[in-house]
């Protein structure tokens, strides 16, 4: 349960600078080549009924990573709407 309640208090925070660090480093990487479907922010914010910016919230925290395209564009897998779906019911149980 701490580990739950810890995950919560992220979703929750501020980014720190590591994670700051951590984000710009990510950006200067090649783009992953994303297995099996891929989703842009668009369609899985409205999927889900969420708003993009809670998405990329999500990613500054750590809770989300999304592959990207060579363009820069965000690209979700299943594997990463499956972990949201586990933040989402996180945030709906314990408030």
């Amino acid at each position: 349960m701490k580990e739950l309640e810890g995950l919560y208090g992220k979703i929750r925070g501020r980014p720190r600078a590591a994670e700051e660090t951590e984000m710009r480093r990510r950006k200067t990487e090649p783009a992953a080549e994303p297995q099996g479907h891929s989703y842009h922010i668009s369609s899985v914010a409205k999927r889900y009924g969420i708003h993009p910016q809670t998405l990329r919230l999500y990613e500054r925290e750590g809770l989300l990573k999304p592959s990207r395209s060579e363009g820069n564009t965000r690209l979700y897998s299943d594997d990463d709407l499956k972990q949201l779906e586990v933040i989402l019911n996180l945030i709906r149980d314990l408030g």
